[in-house]
């Protein structure tokens, strides 16, 4: 979580910085910097993972559309959260992409 949260998680964009990918693009989609945004709101390889794991938030009772509400926004909520990191986990479980370093969360 707190690498997530500090941008320092193994995704291209930070690995490459570091040293340790060749290229900062999206191991997903290819088209873009790996960013935990990408990954996160962004990657359309990973689409279908967020409708699943995201479309059920909400705040107050309400659902919380994560198409329609800020980037930066989601992305506090799914790291600052209880209901946000719980579905949070569940996404990088699923979507595997993280599965090397971290495991199973």
């Amino acid at each position: 979580l707190i690498q997530l949260r500090t941008g320092h998680a193994p995704l291209n964009q930070h690995l490459h910085m570091i040293g340790r990918a060749d290229t900062r693009r999206c191991a997903g989609c290819g088209a873009a910097k790996e960013t935990v945004l990408h990954f996160l709101l962004q990657c359309p390889k990973f689409s279908l993972h967020r409708r699943i794991f995201f479309g059920p938030l909400g705040r107050n009772g309400q659902r919380l559309d994560y198409c329609l509400v800020e980037p930066f926004e989601m992305v506090q909520y799914l790291l600052s959260t209880p209901e946000g990191t719980t579905q949070l986990f569940k996404f990088v479980n699923a979507t595997k992409r993280l599965q090397k370093t971290f495991g199973d969360l």
